[in-house]
């Protein structure tokens, strides 16, 4: 008759409280739907999410691009100042710290952009040649046969000079 007792010391009434099994289960309860919800909710919003992830990664990428670019025509207008408007793939290439093949497809698109002209090296290399607009005064006749001078854009152009510089090569018009 002792095996009964012995049952009943185990679960004393203090251990086995019935306000504290509500709490648990109530926690447990609100947790689960939490969690319910929470599934819910990512499922409603993945879409937006995933759609707003690739718009910041996008941006991200399209500010990257413009700063290599302003990097380049930065990197270009120095070289061109500094060569005299003289410029070969190599030196943007090691100026820009880009590939050769990109300083090519680079100067080319600015030679058709600015009209250059390629001039052959002893070595085999190109010579992308930029030339400046010069601004000369234009007259116009008036009526009355009066001339009003004008300043105006002629496309003279000015090309740069070395001072040690031989005889400029038969160069390509663009």
């Amino acid at each position: 008759m002792n095996y009964p007792y012995r049952l009943m010391s185990r679960f004393s009434p203090q251990s086995f409280d019935v306000e504290h099994v509500i709490l648990r289960l109530g926690l447990g309860l609100a947790a689960a739907i939490s969690v319910l919800l929470l599934i819910w909710l990512i499922k409603l919003l993945l879409p937006w999410l995933l759609l707003l992830a690739v718009g910041i990664a996008g941006w991200y990428l399209w500010q990257q691009h413009r700063d290599f670019q302003q990097r380049l025509y930065q990197c270009f207008y120095n070289c061109l100042q500094t060569h005299e408007g003289r410029i070969s793939a190599l030196d943007f290439a090691m100026a820009a710290h880009i590939t050769g093949s990109q300083a090519r497809g680079f100067l080319n698109a600015r030679a058709k952009d600015f009209f250059a002209d390629f001039e052959p090296t002893d070595y085999g290399d190109i010579l992308y040649t930029f030339h400046r607009s010069v601004k000369v005064p234009v007259q116009v006749p008036l009526s009355g046969g009066a001339i009003a001078p004008i300043q105006g854009d002629v496309h003279q152009q000015e090309t740069f000079k070395r001072p040690d510089s031989k005889a400029q090569n038969s160069s390509l018009r663009f």
